[in-house]
């Protein structure tokens, strides 16, 4: 891997210039020193040092984005392997300044697109290693992302307009990047989408594992459990932005990621109840839990009805949602609070919300089971 990210950054002609022989000459010291066998700690502490420096000084004038993701995949193996030979002291500031550098190289201009998994460790990297995970994803779902979704609404109501469907100047639109992150377009708007709600059902098990160990303050116990109710609330804000993008991709990962996110709940939820006060939090957050599912619902009738690749996602999650609800009906009575919680059929919807007619053939019953959704009290909603 050293090897490669050296071949890599010296590919670079802009490191060739005069005014980086200094950074050049340290770059070459720093790899010069790299041994597996031999190298020191405060050898490998300085390597990480020159690296970051050579990363920041170079970075918008790398050849590629590729050439960035190879130095940030070698800062994030050592730094792996330096939390274990320096002092938490010195290591503390290496995370957020990779996080840094990655969200900087998602603000570059590149000259051309970066690829897919590109994008992805940029977009890992600059969320893991942040002071706040949580913050990280909550800014690109309430900010960044509805933006995007905000172009293609307007693209869609123009089309729509001009009645002359799909135009070379709307294909244009859709990779055209926003301004501020030129790394994201609607072309590159699933890979972003994905990472997100990866990262969201990766934090989300991390908390449980809080919840579950025996040795849990009682205040890491109430931060876990804020931070899942911060999960489900930008799970909703995730899955909600597939009523406004109406792309086969974007959907497809709503399904299947959603799918882990629900299954994650439902291990969950005996944990919340044994931790804390069942109406001060569990309540709020199966309130929030309801809106998602019920999008969850109208994509798998979408799935089915008009998008033969959605399909196959559709009855893993349908299982997953109905396992929920028993889990948590069960959960209700036990605690006897079992007036605050009811089961009922949803009208059937489409992605804008429109209701569609019910179907009339043999799988009617089927639909009518898979369309069971829990109510909590506190939900107000009169829409479904």
């Amino acid at each position: 891997l050293g090897l490669d990210c050296l071949s890599s950054v010296f590919s670079c002609a802009t490191l060739f210039q005069p005014e980086f022989s200094t950074v050049r000459k340290q770059l070459w010291i720093a790899f010069a020193n790299f041994s597996p066998k031999t190298i020191t700690k405060a050898g490998l502490y300085r390597c990480v040092q020159t690296l970051f420096h050579v990363v920041r000084s170079l970075r918008s004038r790398l050849a590629s984005a590729e050439v960035a993701q190879s130095v940030a995949i070698l800062l994030d193996h050592l730094l792996t392997h330096l939390r274990k030979l320096v002092s938490p002291e010195r290591y503390a500031s290496l995370p957020k300044r990779l996080s840094i550098i990655c969200s900087g190289c998602l603000s570059v201009a590149w000259p051309t697109t970066p690829k897919k998994s590109t994008l992805t460790v940029f977009l890992q990297m600059y969320i893991r290693h942040s002071s706040s995970p949580l913050k990280t994803i909550e800014r690109y779902v309430t900010r960044i992302l509805p933006e995007s979704s905000l172009i293609r609404a307007k693209q869609e109501a123009t089309e729509d307009e001009s009645g002359l469907g799909e135009s070379s100047s709307a294909a244009g639109t859709e990779t055209e990047p926003l301004p501020d992150h030129p790394t994201l377009s609607l072309h590159t708007l699933p890979v972003f989408f994905m990472v997100l709600l990866c990262e969201l059902n990766e934090n989300l098990a991390q908390q449980r594992a809080i919840l579950q160990e025996a040795e849990t303050t009682l205040e890491l116990q109430e931060e876990a459990t804020h931070a899942v109710g911060q999960c489900v609330m930008l799970f909703h804000g995730l899955i909600a932005l597939t009523r406004v993008v109406n792309r086969t991709q974007i959907s497809g990962t709503a399904l299947r990621h959603g799918r882990v996110f629900v299954e994650e709940l439902v291990r969950l939820i005996p944990v919340l109840n044994q931790s804390v006060q069942l109406r001060k939090t569990i309540l709020p957050i199966l309130t929030n839990v309801q809106r998602s599912t019920r999008i969850l619902q109208v994509l798998c009738l979408h799935g089915k009805q008009n998008e033969t690749k959605l399909a196959p996602l559709v009855p893993p999650i349908k299982r997953a949602m109905e396992t929920l609800i028993y889990k948590v009906k069960a959960m209700m009575v036990n605690e006897e609070l079992g007036d605050a919680f009811s089961i009922h059929v949803l009208a059937n919807r489409n992605l804008a919300g429109e209701t569609i007619p019910e179907m009339d053939d043999e799988d009617d019953d089927d639909d009518a089971n898979d369309n069971d959704e829990e109510h909590t009290d506190g939900d107000d909603d009169d829409d479904e």
